[in-house]
């Protein structure tokens, strides 16, 4: 019901003037980087773990200072308007006191090589938002679009039978992937303590590239939230509609069983300097019959603790998951930062962690981040590091897992892994320099055992004995992967690009062979959509 209803009123904020004056959510964009910093330069820390991002709390200035609308008396009132929508504003806008509209056409036309083969991209759409009134709004986005990857991707998409985390894909005939996107969000607010929102869409918590709570790698869902804010807390409730992909849960008629997301995250910006941040979710499905259950409603309850509503009903009804995070500004510009997942923990276990025991589901991140280094405008720069322990995420089946559609709901290697990575990101007037570098390791299963590398499998499913499972085991597979970027905005109201590209990943096996890719591209785009390309 969820997703029937959020298909036909839509998300994903454009980057119009009209957006800054409007009080809309902002998805995680492409650019994020760049909203970093208007949350490091402020005073607060405006709880910056929290994406969608209302659009009051952003700084809009250093986007749109850039550019002057066209207004020549000798050009005719449609040549100026032409030249305005191409290169300062959205193609269509209406604004009033009452309501505004904001229609934008999106295309991504992309070439490219990677190896002996060629890639393209060739996405067509149109995004639509606006208010009605002071306290209603809508934001959405539909596009078509067919596209060849390097090889590495269409892999990784063929596994997980959905195409850049967004959609499960059609292939044609040919190889090629077919999937259209269509997501989409209505909220309402009432006062500024409260808004409620309901949609089809993925969020992110966390200050990171990464986040190992909740993130937005994973397919779009069907979703209810409740954002209460007050003080220096916000609170957010969310109740997400997700399917298991397990073809041996679907329907006789082919329909994926339905599992359900309850979340809980608490943002405390304790001072200016300081945030605390707790984060709890429950996932069920099915557990103990087999069989698809429909949703337990105690665990709507917007306040108690999961595990103590777990205690109640009984262990067996689902997975719960418990996090703690924090971010901390050494100075205005530079803000350190971390995470720690717990998806299962005990005491006795932990005390022979050393030996590789297989119980304690952990998860960490730590990250620093900073903005204009060595007091260059324009600059920003991340480090991080993310871990996870084997089985972290796991459950006893994919009913109950933490993966929605084939793809996990937090970090993109999923589980038994390590990653450091940096980010570069450079902007000189209308040019944007890029570059993202990942290093790391994850553990692969060997002889049809289940060592916790693959979140798909049950725990239950383990060799018979408790010691012996280790960050990396028993096989390991290692992975460099590096991107640069350079673009030209062409309209940073919709952030229509140039762009040209260039990827080099490096993948070595357990048996030490090793797979390079050089991959190449050059095309024009919208660039609104998130999708991560460094995946295992």
């Amino acid at each position: 019901m969820l997703r029937r209803l959020s298909v036909l009123i839509l998300f994903f904020a454009t980057f119009a003037s009209a957006l800054a004056q409007s009080n809309l959510y902002l998805f995680r964009p492409l650019n994020w980087e760049e909203k970093a910093y208007s949350h490091l330069a402020q005073d607060s820390l405006a709880h910056s773990s929290i994406w969608p991002q209302k659009t009051n709390a952003l700084d809009y200035k250093t986007e749109y200072s850039l550019v002057k609308p066209y207004d020549y008396s000798g050009n005719s009132k449609v040549l100026n308007w032409l030249l305005n929508a191409g290169m300062y504003h959205s193609f269509i806008r209406v604004e009033d006191q009452d309501y505004s509209l904001q229609i934008n056409p999106l295309f991504h036309l992309q070439l490219g090589r990677a190896g002996n083969s060629n890639t393209y991209y060739n996405a067509r759409g149109v995004q639509v938002e606006g208010r009605i009134g002071s306290k209603f709004y809508y934001q959405g986005t539909f596009i078509e679009q067919q596209a060849r990857f390097a090889d590495y991707l269409h892999e990784y998409y063929r596994d997980k039978r959905s195409t850049m985390g967004w959609v499960m894909h059609r292939t044609m005939d040919n190889g090629d992937f077919d999937f259209p996107y269509s997501v989409g969000q209505i909220a309402y607010e009432p006062s500024k303590h409260f808004t409620f929102s309901l949609g089809h869409g993925n969020h992110f918590f966390g200050d990171g590239y990464r986040s190992i709570f909740l993130s937005d790698h994973t397919a779009p869902y069907g979703f209810f939230r409740i954002e209460t804010q007050f003080w220096k807390l916000k609170y957010i409730n969310l109740y997400g509609l997700m399917n298991d992909i397990n073809p041996l849960h679907a329907s006789p008629g082919g329909i994926y069983a339905q599992k359900f997301l309850s979340a809980h995250y608490l943002s405390w910006d304790v001072t200016d300097k300081l945030s605390l941040q707790i984060f709890e979710s429950f996932v069920q499905g099915s557990d103990t019959t087999g069989e698809a259950q429909g949703f337990d409603w105690n665990f709507a309850n917007p306040i108690i603790l999961y595990r103590a509503i777990e205690a109640n009903r009984g262990f067996r009804i689902g997975n719960t998951m418990l996090g703690f995070g924090a971010s901390y500004k050494l100075s205005p510009k530079l803000q350190f930062y971390g995470q720690l997942a717990i998806d299962d923990f005990q005491l006795a276990a932990l005390q022979q962690i050393s030996e590789g025991h297989w119980l304690n589901f952990f998860g960490t991140q730590l990250g620093i981040k900073s903005v204009e280094p060595f007091d260059l405008k324009g600059l920003f720069l991340l480090a991080e590091f993310n871990q996870a322990r084997p089985f972290t995420y796991q459950h006893r089946s994919t009913f109950t897992n933490y993966e929605h559609q084939g793809l996990p709901l937090a970090h993109p290697w999923e589980t038994n892994f390590r990653e450091f990575l940096i980010r570069f990101f450079y902007k000189y007037d209308r040019w944007e320099v890029a570059l993202n570098a990942n290093y790391g390791f994850r553990g692969l299963d060997t002889a049809g055992l289940n060592f916790g590398n693959d979140i798909r499998r049950s725990y239950d499913d383990r060799p018979p004995f408790e010691l012996g499972y280790f960050l990396g085991g028993p096989l390991r597979e290692n992975l460099f992967h590096s991107q640069v970027s350079l673009a030209y905005i062409l309209n940073p109201v919709t952030n229509l690009r140039a762009e040209v590209s260039y990827t080099y990943r490096n993948q070595q096996f357990a048996d030490q062979s090793t797979t390079v890719t050089h991959w190449f591209n050059i095309g024009i785009r919208t660039a609104i959509h998130w999708g991560y390309q460094d995946v295992f």
